[in-house]
Formats: structure tokens, C-alpha cells, sequence
């Protein structure tokens, strides 16, 4: 089949594991709900808004490791290391963004 792309489609040339943690976050997921509109089921990511979203220059070489341990939890459909390791990941970033982490805090960022 065809596939189109329209104007928002973002390229991250940068191969760190621990940027793909981060963004692949429930926090920062929520970042993006506070910096960027939403739109239909999701979020606009456009520029203006989304390079508003801090990301530390240094980020910590465990967000790295989460990263590889949540590719085999994926590739061995172990969901429930998948959730225990995004919960770490969370308090991770929430630890990053200088924000609150203790498990009340953290359930905010999951459905219940």
C-alpha cells in the first residue's frame, strides 16, 4: 500500500537510547499534553510548541539501560516487565524534571 505523511512528521537523527526513553515517557507524553493543542485524539506537535518541551542536555546513562530492557520485554511480549519497567522509567523522568515521585504522584500518568 501507499502511505502519505503530512507536515508533522519529525526526524530525530540522534541514536541515544536514553532520548528515546525519555520520550517515549508517560511524563513526557504528558509534557507534550501541556506545551502542545490538542488535536482530534492526539497532540499538534508542531515545532513552535514542541521545542518549547525541556530536555536536559545530560541525560543519565539508566535511561539508556530501560531502554534495552523494555526492546526485549517488547520482543519477548513480557507486558508485565513492560509496565514495571515504564514505571521505573516514569519515576526516572520524574526524578530528571525535578518534579514529585512517590507512587500516589505517579498514578496520575496511567489509566486506571
Amino acid at each position: 500500500g501507499q502511505m502519505f505523511c503530512n507536515n508533522s512528521i519529525w526526524f530525530i537523527s540522534n541514536v541515544s537510547k536514553s532520548l528515546l526513553a525519555l520520550l517515549n515517557s508517560n511524563v513526557f507524553w504528558w509534557l507534550i499534553s501541556e506545551f502542545c493543542p490538542r488535536i482530534q485524539n492526539g497532540y499538534q506537535l508542531i515545532g513552535d510548541n514542541f521545542f518549547k518541551i525541556p530536555i536536559p542536555d545530560t541525560l543519565p546513562a539508566e535511561l539508556s539501560e530501560i531502554a534495552e530492557k523494555m526492546e526485549a520485554a517488547v520482543e519477548n511480549e513480557d507486558d508485565v516487565a513492560k509496565q514495571q519497567l515504564m514505571m521505573e522509567l516514569d519515576e526516572m523522568v520524574l526524578h530528571l524534571y525535578g518534579m514529585a515521585s512517590n507512587p500516589k504522584d505517579l498514578k496520575c500518568f496511567y489509566l486506571e
